[in-house]
């Protein structure tokens, strides 16, 4: 069954699309900002990604740059000089919360996510380069998961806007759910089953 996230903060499009895509047999994962989206991007690796490009916290311009640029999967560095207290300050500025500001314990890390599966595969007696392998991998298949625009500015320049970012694909709201699935169908083939 193929994997789909919906980062979307309006509960009534959240619905929607949850109910189209789980009639049509896909599973679906939710995320109601940018931030919370990137976090269940590295941790869930879904086959494709329905972004609503207006969001809290980060919007869905940011949050698809961030994905193509694998900053889902890497903390912010931190500074050694101060201890990181510079990038904390231009973070609280930002659109974050405290609560998500890393910690010093993460200053080290390049990849949160790489480190997991290195952790994980090591007690379970594999290579080193098998591990490598398996890491890069996986940080190429998060960079390449289909990413469509849902949004509800259908203004000149917006679909051009939203494939800058990184986006593979443009679908305007309201959600016409033959067009979703249509345009769903184009990116993840029409067989939604595991291969």
């Amino acid at each position: 069954m193929k994997k789909i996230l919906i980062v979307e903060d309006d509960e009534k499009s959240l619905y929607l699309a949850r109910f189209i895509l789980k009639k049509e047999g896909y599973e679906v994962i939710e995320a109601r900002d940018g931030l919370e989206a990137l976090d269940k991007v590295s941790k869930e690796t879904p086959d494709l990604i329905l972004m609503d490009m207006q969001l809290p916290k980060l919007d869905g311009y940011e949050a698809t740059k961030a994905i193509r640029n694998l900053e889902c999967a890497r903390p912010p560095r931190l500074s050694a000089r101060d201890g990181g207290q510079g990038l904390r300050n231009k973070i609280e500025e930002g659109p974050y919360s405290k609560s998500e500001i890393p910690g010093p314990d993460l200053a080290d890390q390049d990849d949160v996510m790489v480190k997991e599966v290195w952790e994980a595969s090591k007690s379970k007696g594999i290579s080193k380069s098998t591990r490598d392998r398996a890491g890069r991998n996986l940080k190429s298949k998060i960079q390449n998961i289909p990413i469509i625009a849902l949004t509800a500015y259908a203004m000149k320049g917006d679909r051009e806007k939203t494939l800058e970012a990184g986006c593979t694909g443009y679908i305007e709201k309201p959600i016409n759910p033959e067009t979703i699935i249509s345009e769903i169908q184009k990116v993840v083939g029409v067989d939604n089953a595991d291969a």
